[in-house]
């Protein structure tokens, strides 16, 4: 029997999220591609993923396309190349792209239905671990735990917040207050420690930086650096 795209919306529309499962960034909460495959994938293992053409705007920030295929109906979606607060990234490198083209999918999936119910702001978790009224439908102990402002905690050392290069975590730390006036006072300080020259500036260590010009040890020093002043300065909730 062939499957139309009403059953595929409505199917991909009441998959519950397992909420262990999703992560978040400031006020998002976001599904990570791999659940959003492997979900949709479980359920329509025919489904055809494309990751298209990347287009560069004048102001040298970029949007990528996908394409998914399901039952026979094709939908396109576009998302701009973002840092975790949603902003466009100017010259964004490989890994940004990436988890550009990775959220971009999620967006696209969405077109069919999957976690639809994150974007319209209902309650999308799976609590079948967690008791059940007695007309049968699935409740929470808590129903409005998820949507709590009160409790906040740090973000995990994997965090996709503090996977990213150098670069982009100095990136993020400029955006929370840690301007580069100060970080290359922090930049100095080991480059001294490792009896390192040092940089008048920030433009000129980020130069040296992409020409592979400084050292490893060094390197470590300033993303452990940074990455304790973004623990300790982001929260999520």
């Amino acid at each position: 029997m062939a499957i139309n795209i009403q059953d595929v919306f409505q199917k991909l529309s009441a998959v519950r999220l397992n909420k262990e499962e999703l992560k978040s960034k400031g006020d998002f909460t976001y599904v990570p591609w791999a659940v959003a495959q492997r979900d949709v994938m479980s359920l329509f293992p025919e489904t055809q993923i494309f990751w298209g053409d990347i287009r560069q705007l004048k102001d040298k920030t970029c949007l990528v396309k996908t394409k998914v295929t399901i039952a026979g109906v094709t939908k396109e979606q576009e998302l701009p190349v973002q840092n975790f607060r949603c902003q466009a990234l100017t010259n964004p490198n490989c890994n940004d792209i990436n988890k550009a083209f990775q959220r971009c999918t999620v967006k696209n999936l969405s077109q069919f239905g999957y976690g639809m119910s994150l974007y319209l702001g209902e309650d999308p978790f799976d609590y079948s671990q967690e008791g059940a009224k007695e007309n049968g439908q699935i409740q929470s102990q808590n129903e409005e735990e998820f949507i709590s402002s009160d409790e906040t905690q740090q973000i995990d050392d994997d965090d996709e917040i503090l996977s990213g290069d150098l670069l982009e975590l100095a990136s993020e730390a400029d955006l929370l207050g840690l301007k580069k006036e100060r970080l290359i006072e922090v930049i100095n300080m080991y480059c001294d420690n490792f009896e390192e020259e040092g940089y008048e500036s920030f433009e000129q260590f980020e130069k040296h930086y992409k020409e592979g010009k400084v050292m490893s040890n060094v390197q470590k020093a300033i993303k452990d650096s940074l990455k304790k002043f973004l623990k300790e300065h982001i929260t999520k909730s």
